[in-house]
């Protein structure tokens, strides 16, 4: 007798919802890579990411870090957030685990019965420190079949990943974008001295997943949301935008471009300033036909 004579999916196994812990950027029981060229902040990010997961979820996290040295966490402030979230955190280090990496994935693998890993968020720093050889498609895809392991018995998976020489692509074997659900490049934005900015451009998507965007406070590792498109924007072209915003406000019936960029203190011949005039026109200004040739400058 064939033994999947009836055991093919049905009705009931559909009834799965797509739940985004974060909107349009981590989809829960779903494996997410973000890689980055050296000194990004991955692993910061990572922190504040878990942060962020605890106090907004119920779910149990388990940081799986075997990439950073203790003395690197000490300095970084880790020390005090791990403390702070004992009570749905485990972050397991060498020092702790008493295991290699290997040994960790083979125990974790075992427990994936079921809906057994349902309440639990997993990451993993970094992902060459779980694959022996990233440029081996066998191991990698050894990876990544243990990943599915995880995300099928309910895990949400996150995997820190390195860049290859040039910075523009992931190190190793293919199967780690084909096998994973979401895959991000993340680099460093414009910060502020309180405040680094994450963006994580989406490199492939499984799900409806959009760039997305994260100030991280780096004294308490609050993470919160900015929209991208926002972000985007340097610190120089917010400061022009707000006071072109400010003398908006004040000529409710328009204004003229040249008058417009006297009241900012700029020549009505500024090439930068009528570029930037020109860019954000439809997101934070219209422009409608005055007498004339005039032009009228009004606020969104």
């Amino acid at each position: 007798m064939n033994p999947f004579r009836g055991q093919g999916l049905k009705s009931e196994h559909f009834n799965h919802e797509v739940n985004y812990i974060i909107d349009n950027f981590l989809v829960e029981q779903a494996i997410t890579i973000y890689f980055a060229p050296p000194k990004q902040g991955k692993s910061v990010f990572s922190l504040g990411l878990t942060k962020y997961l605890y106090k907004n979820t119920d779910k149990i996290i388990q940081y799986f870090d075997f990439d950073n040295p203790l003395s690197a966490l000490k300095e970084r402030g880790a020390s005090k957030i791990i403390e702070e979230l004992l009570e749905r955190l485990d972050y397991v280090h060498p020092e702790t685990a008493a295991m290699t990496s290997h040994e960790v994935l083979k125990l974790l693998v075992e427990g994936a019965v079921g809906d057994a890993y349902r309440d639990y968020i997993f990451f993993f720093d970094s992902i060459t420190d779980f694959v022996r050889d990233v440029q081996n498609e066998a191991m990698a895809k050894s990876f990544m079949n243990a990943m599915k392991r995880l995300r099928n018995a309910g895990a949400t998976v996150i995997l820190l990943h390195h860049t290859n020489k040039n910075e523009k692509n992931y190190q190793g074997a293919g199967v780690f974008k084909s096998a994973a659900d979401n895959v991000y490049f993340m680099r460093q934005g414009s910060g502020t001295v309180e405040k680094a900015l994450f963006l994580l451009d989406v490199e492939a998507g499984r799900f409806h997943v959009e760039n997305s965007a994260f100030h991280l406070n780096k004294s308490t590792y609050e993470l919160s949301i900015v929209a991208y498109d926002q972000a985007m924007i340097r610190p120089e072209e917010q400061s022009f935008i707000d006071s072109i915003k400010e003398v908006l406000k004040k000529n409710p019936d328009g204004i003229g471009q040249s008058q417009l960029l006297a009241d900012i203190g700029k020549a009505k011949d500024d090439k930068l300033a009528r570029i930037n005039l020109s860019k954000y026109a439809g997101r934070f200004w219209e422009i409608k036909d005055g007498k004339g040739k005039l032009k009228l400058y009004f606020i969104l």
